[in-house]
């Protein structure tokens, strides 16, 4: 049975079952690779979902800032002073994991050039006292949030991979 079978043929054959081990090869790694990105995706999905609603938290602490020129209740400016505190603390806990998103969140050199001027009073006003610096530290966290969760692949890389 084998007695006629040139050489050439077991070539053929030999290229045949090395092109089927190779499309085989590269289907099981196509899927592979389909999975690693389906996770992958559903991971990063779950990280900006979560730092968007400490986008938002952080934003509403950012509108309820207080005129100190009109005020006499400094408990309430200290309580919101702390409450931005938390929020910085809150969010560097989340991002812990990630150093380049918590090196980014954390870079604060700009705060000179923040304006202070909010208007989400009836009245617009210049914030100015104790909370004009953390007011200053709020508006560039959450511009640098903002653009992790813009850019969540630059920032972001799953811890499990």
């Amino acid at each position: 049975m084998f007695n006629e079978v040139k050489p050439f043929d077991w070539l053929m054959f030999a290229i045949a079952a090395l092109t089927l081990l190779l499309l085989v090869y590269q289907i099981v790694s196509d899927q592979r690779r389909r999975k690693l990105e389906s996770q992958t995706h559903g991971w990063l999905e779950e990280k900006t979902v979560s730092l968007s609603m400490l986008l938002d938290k952080g934003r509403r602490l950012q509108k309820t800032v207080i005129d100190e020129a009109i005020t006499t209740d400094h408990r309430s400016v200290n309580a919101w002073v702390e409450a931005v505190n938390d929020w910085i603390i809150q969010t560097r806990a989340s991002l812990s994991e990630q150093p380049r998103a918590l090196d980014a969140f954390t870079a604060t050199a700009d705060t000179k050039n923040v304006v202070t001027f909010t208007n989400f009073t009836e009245r617009g006003f210049y914030v100015t006292g104790i909370s004009e610096m953390p007011y200053r530290k709020l508006a560039i966290h959450l511009e640098n949030l903002q653009r992790i969760i813009d850019i969540p692949d630059a920032y972001l890389s799953n811890p499990t991979r």
